[in-house]
């Protein structure tokens, strides 16, 4: 039997405007409502951002549309499972919603296996902090069972090398575990989709990061890289997903100027380009741009001048950088 369906990760409602928010979350309510042959749905975590307050208007969005997408689940016999992500962010606010808890409707806190239908065998990974990972996961990544998916939400070593470093030397008692592309990918006949890590990454064919389903910040991909979820297919044991674009998704890019650049030498070029980065802002075909500056050793000045064009513009960032500096490269985790 076939089955098909949607798997969106890193919502973190409602960091972007509430405008953006609404419109992109109507985008994914009316994908769940036109899709043909709809039958699961799974979010991979971080569908929250942060602790809200219900007397905050962006707390009510955000129970909002999580109500609307299980009613909608519910209505259309759609199985959806909610992933626990980042404990940091999910806060336990899904529990106001555990009232509709049912045949179609499961938050998953703990790691867990489920036939989601009498025919596809799926393992969920929600981020846990455990004690021994070898011993925790032994009957479900260790045993030889396999999955026709996994679903989860945390860190792939392959993908996020500085933050699997840095968990792995803690001595802490307890925290969370680090995956790594192989013990997934033995355990799976078909996909595995993985929320955290909010650029979309493609390990293989086989290992999937769905990436945040907005821009948030500029570590999360400039433009070229769109934002959305995927919408997977099995039939017969063969599988095939086709990613589906968010367009409210908010545009950022970068501009980088290498120490032999004229606009070190040129402050009326400077001047024309940020003038126009500006104009390109204005006319929305571009919500947030990051100039990069390597700065030469004749740079005097060129700080100044760029702090001055941009005034107070929020929507320029800058960062100078000299020769003996490297610019900072981060697991874009959240």
């Amino acid at each position: 039997m076939a089955h098909k369906g949607i798997v969106i990760a890193d919502i973190h409602s409602v960091v972007v405007d509430i405008p953006s928010y609404e419109n992109e979350m109507g985008f994914l309510l009316e994908n769940i409502r036109s899709i043909k042959d709809l039958d699961f749905m799974v979010i991979c975590g971080d569908y929250f951002d942060k602790k809200m307050y219900l007397n905050d208007e962006r707390a009510e969005l955000a129970i909002k549309y999580l109500r609307q997408i299980i009613e909608l689940c519910i209505e259309m016999k759609i199985k959806l499972r909610v992933v626990y992500g980042t404990r940091s962010h999910e806060e336990d606010q899904y529990k106001i919603l555990y009232n509709y808890s049912c045949e179609y409707v499961k938050f998953i806190e703990k790691v867990e296996s489920e036939a989601l239908f009498d025919d596809l065998f799926v393992l969920y990974i929600p981020e846990e902090f455990v004690e021994n990972k070898a011993e925790y996961y032994k009957e479900y990544l260790y045993d030889g069972v396999q999955y026709d998916y996994i679903f989860g939400h945390g860190v792939i070593r392959d993908v996020m090398k500085r933050a699997a470093n840095n968990i792995e030397a803690s001595n802490k008692y307890k925290k969370v575990p680090t995956f790594n592309y192989g013990e997934l990918a033995e355990n799976c006949t078909g996909y595995v989709y993985f929320g955290h890590y909010h650029v979309r990454t493609n390990l293989h064919d086989k290992v999937f990061y769905v990436g945040s389903y907005d821009r948030l910040a500029f570590d999360d991909g400039d433009t070229g890289l769109p934002k959305g979820f995927y919408v997977t297919e099995v039939d017969d044991k063969e599988y095939s997903h086709t990613f589906f674009i968010n367009p409210y998704a908010k545009k950022f890019t970068t501009i980088t100027y290498k120490e032999s650049d004229s606009v070190y030498t040129n402050n009326e070029k400077l001047s024309q380009q940020i003038t126009k980065l500006k104009e390109m802002a204005d006319n929305n075909e571009v919500d947030k741009v990051r100039l990069v500056f390597h700065l030469p050793e004749n740079s005097d000045g060129i700080v100044e001048s760029v702090k001055k064009l941009i005034g107070t513009d929020t929507r320029i960032k800058v960062q100078f950088l000299k020769d003996s500096e490297k610019e900072n490269k981060t697991d874009n985790e959240e």
